[in-house]
């Protein structure tokens, strides 16, 4: 899988991580969602976000793990981290979901005035946190991603301000796939002639 996503192009990258799932979501999930739907428009959208979610995992897995195969073992940098964070994600993404169901669940007892507006208070505080620790996990991913590309590119150890715009491009991967992609190629190209 791994020598797979390295080797795909820029536009495959592009039509399997974002325009899939996005035209999918377009097609099924309605535009005109009602408060009182809120909870079933939450599931509605699980599997495309589980979608979104393991396919991207699955390039930064495979770029920042298979692009440290291309490098020294001393200059490329350790992945123990990095295997925790991909882990660690995935395990506050569901977390994260099933306190959103509760909580538009809580949202809609709201606005029947079955229930005060305060019951939503630990749920919010709850779900502030989990979002917290998953964008600190991604943000790690992103730059042992970013530093996986650059090592494996130039052979150097890097500090973060050597692949501060690789960490920019992984940050924003719609666009960055188009740029970062036919580097990854490259590297893989070089490395098995």
């Amino acid at each position: 899988m791994t020598d797979f996503v390295l080797k795909a192009k820029h536009w495959q990258v592009f039509l399997v991580l974002f325009a899939v799932p996005y035209f999918l979501q377009l097609m099924i999930i309605p535009s005109d969602i009602e408060p009182e739907n809120l909870q079933k428009y939450v599931i509605m959208m699980i599997p495309f976000a589980l979608y979104y979610l393991i396919s991207n995992l699955t390039w930064y897995w495979a770029v920042g793990i298979g692009l440290l195969k291309k490098t020294t073992e001393e200059k490329a940098p350790k992945s123990i981290l990095f295997k925790i964070s991909i882990i660690g994600v995935i395990m506050i993404y569901v977390s994260v979901f099933a306190v959103m169901i509760r909580l538009f669940d809580i949202i809609t007892q709201i606005l029947n005035e079955t229930v005060e507006p305060e019951k939503i208070l630990p749920i919010a505080g709850i779900l502030l946190i989990l979002m917290l620790m998953l964008l600190i996990g991604f943000i790690y991913m992103f730059v042992f991603t970013a530093r996986s590309i650059y090592t494996a590119e130039t052979q150097e150890k890097a500090k973060f301000k050597n692949y501060i715009a690789e960490f920019i491009l992984v940050w924003f991967l719609p666009v960055g796939v188009w740029f970062l992609q036919p580097r990854i190629n490259k590297i893989v190209r070089e490395d098995n002639e």
